[in-house]
């Protein structure tokens, strides 16, 4: 419990779902739906956030794309790491406990 009160300061505020395209106001500027005769044809919207993801535009603002928090990365990586580590501990305590026994 302590530990989740030391960390809520570092994890990033939950923002609004955000809507793609990002060119003005309802999608100003074009996107799906809209266009010269249609300039508020909204656009994409992408979904809620939380706080292991987000969504930006890509692919010139008219579509979702979905991104890890960076801390998320950090960990998954860290993960991987400790798991390749045990294993090869593991792997070389098996190799010297039967070459301790055939001795």
């Amino acid at each position: 419990m302590h530990a989740l009160i030391i960390l809520l300061p570092f994890l990033p505020l939950i923002e609004g779902v955000i809507q793609c395209p990002l060119g003005g106001i309802g999608g100003y500027g074009g996107g799906y739906g809209g266009g010269p005769g249609y300039p508020f044809g909204g656009g994409n919207y992408c979904g809620p956030e939380s706080i292991f993801h987000y969504y930006t535009c890509c692919n010139n603002g008219y579509e979702c794309c979905f991104q890890l928090e960076t801390w998320v990365i950090v960990g998954l990586i860290v993960l991987a790491l400790v798991t390749i580590v045990c294993c090869f501990g593991i792997c070389g305590a098996c190799y010297w406990g039967v070459a301790r026994a055939t001795e």
